[in-house]
Parts: structure tokens; C-alpha cells; sequence
């Protein structure tokens, strides 16, 4: 699809006054909205925020892109605007942006969403073209500059083809977020191949899908992989043949390295099976970690409640105290064992929902003391998994509220939400069962 048929001088906007992010969105949603290319700005500025909270569009070197799919088009929309100073987009590169591409696909499965972007992320990797188009005095002007570059790499390609054999190589990009990075990389890659002599097929992975998936031909036909990806790639199709693996942040702006090392024929070849046993071992140490992790954490809390315990039985075997050290006298052992209890329902909570799960499991563990069962130790890991599990729920329920409102989750509905949940499953299924069994136990022993 050519960019061309989709920009006009009405879907561009010039110098543009917006102080940040958001007001570049509100601005774009309600350009396409007064000039007719939409008809519900609202539906339009929530997809571009819901899409800017899972990881910014903000492209690197002062470009942002941002894009959705959404039922505010019913036909691919493109529109171009400049502003009259650069603002934080919160780019991976830090660098402000004053060069914004708004890119919306309807949501009736089509895909020419991945076409526009592959196509725009290769324009924008030539630094003149970009100037050419921040320096446009009008619309018309911008359009002229857009329109020309792309039919001139059209016409460059058609010159440089000849009948000698030319190199095939594959690649693989990916990002987390979307497919703005992986786009990107991919554009920078096919720009310095092309002037490398060399044929390339690019796979593009993101967060919700995949684009020009390689096929087995693909794969065989070409002398070396380069995987430039933030996220994990299907290796075992690339059994036997030469990998080279970078970032994608490497690989927009260190290209030609990793051209070079693809045609060198230096690298070593990929052992899917030596691979698949590399990462078991890992695998396994993190295991190792995560076990010694535990070890190391809780040992100064248990050495925190002897040190309580024993103060308490010293205590109340003097005899005859009042006050504090009295009241403390009593309860040193208890106080003991309900930080023990607490801390291990907390750290194995953290280590199944992360650290949103630590305040949860470690109010549930205080709980099992308060109520006191027989079974506290046990108990303390089934309440790590139950809270652990209530965090997974509540982060799942969030996932998609707005970036500005995540601390108001994290502090508050979080913690509150979650130990509300877990204080009800203690007290009423936690606690009676293990006071049943211990009781069931007991009359067994008797």
C-alpha cells in the first residue's frame, strides 16, 4: 500500500502548540474530527491513550507514531503533523519529538495497519528526507516531500536490481509494545541490506501479533538470521544456521555491524538442542536463587524473633515485672512466631504475584496468629498462594487502566482490595479447616 494514496495536504497540520503527550493526542483526535475523518474524537483519543499506556509510540531521533486500531475509521487513516516545539514523548532514545505520524485502522480485521507502518518506518529512516519534511513551509510543500521520497525508493530500487545473484539474508525484530520498534528496526535493517548488495526477508513480532512471518524457504535460502528483538523469538526453525542477536535499540542505530557480521559467514551456528539444554540449566539456577533468595531473606527474621523469644522467657522468668516489660514478658514468644509466620506468607506471596502480593501475604500471615490455628507454618504458605492468587486476579481486572491512574492501583486498591479478600478466606476457610484437622489429628494421637 502506497502512503501516498492515504496523505493529503487536509491530513497534514504544521507547528502545531501542544505543552505534552496527551494534548498531542487530544490535538491530533480533534484535527481528524473538525476536518471529517472521523466522527467520534472521544473513541479515537481513547484507543491512542490505551495503546500510549502499554509503552510509548515516541520512535526515537524527535518521531513519534502513534497508532490503533478502532471503530472511530472505517478506512485507513494517515495524518502528518509538525509542532512548533519538540515535547517529551517519553522515546526510548529521550529525545523530544516534533514529528508526528497518526496512524488508525478500522476494527474489522484489517491488517494494512502493519503495511503503513513498515513502509513509513523505512521513509523515516533517511535523515534528510525527516528535515525535509520539519523544514515544509505548508501542507502541500510536506505533501511534495513525502510523495517524492517514497516514489523515488520505488524508482532506486528498480535501478540498482540487475541480473547477478544478490545475497539473502533473514531477520527477525520484535518489541513488547506493539510494533513501532520492531517496524523500525526492520526499515534499518532492509535500507543498509539494500546498499549492502543483499536481499532480506523481515519477520516483525510485537505484543499482539506478527507480520511476514519467514517461511522454510526463507529460512534455508539464507546465509545468516539476524534476530534484533526485545522479546522472546522461536528458535528451533533456525536450527543450523548462523545467528546474530542484538536489540532492537543496537540494531536501529548500529545496522551496518550487524550486515557485516550476516555477510562475514564468521558466526557460529545455532544448536537448537544445545540451546533448548542451556536454558533448562538456567532454568534450573534461577530455581537455586530463588530458593537461596528465600533462605537469605527470612534467616534475619528468624534470628530477630529468638532474640524476641528469648528476651520474653527471660523476662517472665524474673517474675514480679510491671509495665511494658511486664506486658512484653508474656507475649515475646508469640510476637516471635507471628513475625516468622508473616514474613514467609509475605515473601512467597511477592514471589507469586510480585511485589503487590508481599502486603497481602504478609497481613493474611498476621491473621493466621490472630486467630490462632494450630497448623500457623503450614498455613503460612497456603495463605501465600491464596493471596498470591487473589493478586493475580486484581492485576489481570487493572490491566487496562490508564497510565496516570496505575499509582492510585499500586497504593491503595491493591493492598486494599486484596487484604479484604484474603482476610475473608483465613478467617473463614483457612483457619476453621486447619483448626478441623489439627483437631482431627489430635483425637487420632489421644
Amino acid at each position: 500500500m502506497k502512503i501516498g494514496d492515504l496523505l493529503t495536504a487536509e491530513k497534514i497540520s504544521l507547528r502545531e502548540a501542544a505543552e505534552d503527550k496527551e494534548a498531542v493526542l487530544k490535538r491530533l483526535s480533534a484535527l481528524v474530527n473538525e476536518r471529517g475523518f472521523v466522527k467520534k474524537k472521544e473513541k479515537l483519543l481513547k484507543a491512542l491513550s490505551d495503546r500510549e499506556s502499554e509503552g510509548s509510540t515516541g520512535v526515537g531521533t524527535g518521531i513519534a507514531i502513534p497508532h490503533c486500531v478502532t471503530v472511530a475509521v472505517s478506512k485507513p487513516l494517515v495524518f502528518a503533523m509538525t509542532l512548533d516545539k519538540p515535547i517529551d514523548f517519553d522515546s526510548y532514545d529521550g529525545k523530544p519529538v516534533d514529528l508526528v505520524f497518526l496512524i488508525a485502522t478500522p476494527d474489522n480485521g484489517d491488517k494494512s495497519g502493519m503495511e503503513i507502518m513498515s513502509s513509513l518506518s523505512l521513509l523515516l529512516t533517511d535523515d534528510g528526507f525527516v528535515e525535509r519534511l520539519r523544514a515544509a513551509a505548508d501542507p502541500d510543500e510536506f505533501l511534495a516531500v513525502f510523495n517524492a521520497a517514497e516514489s523515488g525508493d520505488k524508482v532506486e530500487v528498480k535501478k540498482t536490481s540487475s541480473s547477478k545473484k544478490k545475497i539473502k539474508l533473514a531477520a527477525v525484530t520484535g518489541c513488547p509494545n506493539g510494533l513501532v520498534k520492531s517496524f523500525q528496526a526492520a526499515g534499518t535493517l532492509e535500507k543498509i541490506a539494500e546498499k549492502n548488495g543483499c536481499v532480506i526477508k523481515i519477520e516483525k513480532r510485537g505484543g499482539k501479533g506478527s507480520s511476514d512471518v519467514l517461511s522454510a524457504g526463507d529460512i534455508a535460502d539464507a546465509k545468516a538470521i539476524i534476530i534484533a528483538s526485545d522479546i522472546d523469538v522461536p528458535m528451533d526453525r533456525f536450527d543450523g544456521k548462523r545467528v546474530i542477536k542484538c536489540s532492537t535499540d543496537e540494531c536501529i542505530n548500529e545496522p551496518q555491524e550487524f550486515i557485516d557480521k550476516a555477510l562475514s559467514g564468521k558466526e557460529s551456528q545455532f544448536n537448537a538442542a544445545k540451546a533448548k539444554k542451556e536454558n533448562a540449566e538456567v532454568s534450573k539456577k534461577g530455581q537455586r536463587f530463588t530458593a537461596a533468595a528465600f533462605i537469605a531473606t527470612i534467616l534475619p527474621f528468624f534470628t530477630g524473633a529468638a532474640v524476641l523469644g528469648i528476651m520474653g522467657a527471660v523476662l517472665k522468668a524474673t517474675g514480679n515485672l510491671g509495665g511494658l516489660f511486664g506486658a512484653f514478658a508474656g507475649k515475646g514468644v508469640n510476637l516471635a512466631i507471628a513475625i516468622i509466620v508473616a514474613v514467609i506468607a509475605g515473601y512467597v506471596a511477592g514471589l507469586v504475584a510480585g511485589d503487590e502480593g508481599m502486603a497481602v501475604g504478609f497481613a493474611g500471615g498476621m491473621l493466621l496468629i490472630w486467630t490462632k490455628p494450630v497448623t500457623a507454618f503450614i498455613c503460612a504458605f497456603i495463605v501465600a498462594l491464596s493471596a498470591g492468587g487473589f493478586m493475580v486476579l486484581l492485576k489481570k481486572l487493572f490491566a487496562k487502566v490508564p497510565k496516570k491512574l496505575t499509582w492510585l492501583v499500586n497504593i491503595f486498591l491493591y493492598p486494599i482490595i486484596g487484604i479484604l479478600l484474603e482476610a475473608a478466606c483465613v478467617c473463614f476457610a483457612i483457619n476453621p479447616i486447619a483448626k478441623a484437622a489439627t483437631d482431627i489429628v489430635l483425637n487420632m494421637v489421644k
